[in-house]
């Protein structure tokens, strides 16, 4: 089976996608901020009169930090330029992906993706290293072609494939 469709994002469904693949970098961002924000209150308050400086500039580090953990989906959005919301054609089959459009014309090996995290409103694709290479949006399947596509992937991607698959190439099979 195959299944082909086109589909146009919008700036709602590419902020969904940025909240999920940069949540552990906004986590982070808002842990330095809570230490920032806490170090600057209790120095603030310290005895010498020097240490408010320091206080207050890690209380004002710690409020960029969780602003910015906050503003991420929407300063990536706002910075994407507008190819990213032009209309893409999917054609999903048994051995890969390919993305078509005006300016883009790509294909990819299910063995290239080394994990799958299923959303709402997206399959995302991801490869070594934590790097999220790809999305499936969702809206335009069919719920029988949802369930063939989860399967797939279940099927084609798994940890250490891209991996398994590069040794195997240089002469390294199973290696991971």
């Amino acid at each position: 089976m195959a299944i082909e469709f086109t589909y146009q994002r919008d700036r709602a469904y590419a902020r969904r996608l940025a909240r999920s693949t940069s949540r552990r970098l906004r986590i982070t961002y808002a842990g330095f901020g809570v230490v920032a924000t806490g170090a600057g209150l209790g120095a603030t308050i310290a005895d010498p009169g020097w240490a408010v400086l320091f206080g207050l500039a890690g209380l004002g580090l710690g409020l960029v930090y969780l602003l910015t953990a906050l503003m991420l989906p929407w300063q990536v959005v706002g910075r994407s330029p507008a190819a990213r919301y032009q209309s893409y054609t999917y054609r999903i089959d048994d051995d890969g992906i390919a993305w078509l459009s005006a300016s883009v014309r790509s294909w990819v090996s299910w063995s290239a993706f080394t994990r799958v995290t299923e959303r709402r409103s997206c399959y995302l694709l991801w490869q070594d290293g934590g790097l999220a290479a790809w999305d499936i949006p969702r809206a335009p399947l069919t719920p029988e072609q949802d369930r063939w596509l989860a399967a797939l992937l279940a099927e084609r991607v798994r940890p250490g494939a891209a991996r398994t698959a590069a040794g195997a190439n240089a002469g390294e099979a199973g290696t991971p």
